[in-house]
């Protein structure tokens, strides 16, 4: 099968979308399917096999992202790669470039939306208010699924969210799976040496982009209030973005500047793989994940979570299995917290669950499931 992927986002950036195209890519190649990939060209981009790049310009509300121009090139080699069918990973630059192919080109098109867009329309400038963002984001999200043969979303929530929209054809939920060998990399103490952390301290970790909408506040006001009871642990927020600045200011002014430790961009599985095992515990607090991929990272890692009950979290920590879900509480989040340092029957449990839960949700498993959809859809376009 040659199949074209589409994204408005691709390495070196880290974030969920690239974590989802790399995992399912690997996966495909390893079944002997060739993927190709349409993605923007950034001052940091590498040339690979089959990756086309797009020249693009920075987006300026959010400096790490980076707008293609979808008509810079490739446009005559794309005929000659005879692909069977192209999935979207954006319905915006190159998605819109995705819709064209398959149209012109008379292939199926897949879309997976990854990301709540309503709950990012801060970072649009507009004359027009937040709530005009919102109806522009939900309409053009209705009217680009509507355009796919198929949509795919990471979590039932999401389903439903798309349902509100007005989204009446078909989709499907696909999380994207977590790789068996990321859980067997990195080493604990390595991570403890090489950053001088003791071996008695307890570690609490937070992976993920350093962005308003993660809601990394309220971790900080949970930290504090486990403090009271708990001296011997060290916060560490994994990852960096547009909102550190303003999460290390509120961490000095709640007195916890020193208690707090930024890693930064972390893009060697190894070493993440490190940080997971070296914690305790893994938190989470975004309401506005389509699935939470860092949660799973960190369960095949054996680290329980707990996070914060919405959205696409609800699908994976469900009935509390491989941790805690907590309402948006301080109070109620920090005893839950609390209870799983604590007890360390407790915490072994977890651990199992979060272990086994992970192996459930294999990336083996989910491609198996991309490629009964990916087979379907081909073979309903080749019979019209």
């Amino acid at each position: 099968m040659r199949i074209g992927m589409f994204t408005d986002t691709y390495m070196p950036q880290i974030n969920g979308v690239v974590t989802s195209i790399n995992s399912f890519t690997e996966e495909l190649q390893r079944l002997g399917h060739e993927v190709f990939v349409f993605a923007p060209r950034t001052q940091n981009s590498v040339e690979r096999d089959h990756v086309f790049y797009f020249k693009s310009v920075k987006y300026a509300p959010m400096p790490e992202h980076n707008i293609a121009y979808s008509l810079s090139g490739h446009l005559k080699t794309f005929k000659d790669l005879r692909l069977d069918i192209l999935h979207s990973h954006t319905p915006f630059s190159l998605g819109l470039l995705a819709l064209f192919f398959a149209k012109q080109y008379r292939l199926p098109l897949v879309h997976t939306y990854h990301t709540l867009f309503i709950e990012y329309v801060h970072y649009v400038p507009t004359a027009l208010g937040q709530k005009i963002g919102v109806w522009l984001s939900t309409n053009a999200s209705r009217r680009y699924c509507h355009s796919c043969d198929l949509t795919i979303v990471p979590s039932e929530a999401m389903r439903q969210e798309l349902q509100k929209y007005g989204v009446t054809n078909e989709i499907d939920v696909i999380p994207t799976g977590i790789s068996g060998i990321f859980g067997q990399q990195g080493n604990a103490q390595t991570i403890r040496q090489k950053n001088n952390i003791p071996a008695d301290t307890d570690i609490i970790a937070y992976a993920g982009r350093i962005a308003k909408e993660k809601n990394i506040e309220f971790l900080l006001h949970v930290y504090k209030e486990i403090l009271k009871v708990r001296t011997n642990i060290l916060f560490v927020i994994i990852g960096d973005g547009p909102h550190r600045p303003t999460i290390e200011r509120l961490a000095t002014n709640l007195g916890l500047r020193d208690k707090v430790f930024f890693t930064g961009y972390i893009s060697d599985k190894a070493e993440l793989a490190g940080w997971y095992k070296a914690a305790k515990a893994f938190v989470f607090s975004s309401l506005t994940e389509t699935q939470g991929l860092v949660i799973l990272e960190a369960m095949s890692a054996g680290t329980p979570v707990v996070a914060v009950d919405a959205m696409g979290i609800s699908d994976i920590i469900h009935g509390n299995t491989g941790g805690f879900a907590s309402h948006l509480d301080v109070s109620e989040f920090a005893l839950k917290l609390t209870r799983l340092l604590s007890d360390k029957e407790l915490h072994g449990q977890k651990s199992a669950e979060a272990s086994r839960l992970a192996q459930k949700m294999s990336v083996q498993r989910m491609t198996e499931r991309l490629l009964a959809n990916y087979q379907r859809l081909i073979d309903v376009a080749t019979q019209v």
